[in-house]
């Protein structure tokens, strides 16, 4: 009985520590590679500066908990993906500090695609001058639910 309860917290403690909302700030503080604006707002910027080994991804997941059947693809489905807190097109960094696991579906909705959808209406408002850089940074590094439901909702 000892063994199953044991087991059964373990799988279940995992599921809840890997589907998180928003990256642990102690783990994931966010980092900023680039503050010009000039060599950032150019199309394709991201593209050219995205580099994250399938090792420092193995440790991001690590560093989460997250079980190998939440990390990426799974029986042909995008489960998760590594995600940069502070996006690249805004100037964020490849580093571990910048990296967390994001689920594509979790329970409150607020999954991988409207943090993308978040990431590219900001990068938009960024370059045109509608907010600063910083204030753009810290969209993400405070809570970007929330800053996603200032823009959206």
């Amino acid at each position: 009985m000892y063994k199953l309860i044991l087991t059964f917290s373990l799988l279940f403690s995992s599921v809840a520590i890997a589907q998180v909302d928003l990256p642990n700030k102690d783990v994931t503080p966010g980092a900023i590679l680039n503050t010009d604006l000039s060599k950032v707002c150019v199309s394709n910027y991201s593209k050219g500066v995205r580099d994250v080994s399938e090792s420092l991804k193995k440790k991001v997941y690590k560093l989460y908990n997250v079980p190998v059947e939440q990390r990426g693809s799974y029986n042909g489905v995008m489960v998760s993906k590594i995600d940069h807190l502070v996006p690249l097109s805004i100037g964020g960094a490849n580093d571990i500090t910048n990296l967390w696991p994001h689920y594509f579906n979790v329970p409150s909705g607020y999954g991988v695609l409207k943090k993308n959808k978040l990431e590219n209406y900001i990068k938009v408002k960024m370059c045109n001058g509608g907010i600063t850089q910083e204030k753009a940074f810290q969209c993400f590094t405070n809570n970007w639910i929330d800053c996603y439901k200032e823009q959206f909702e």
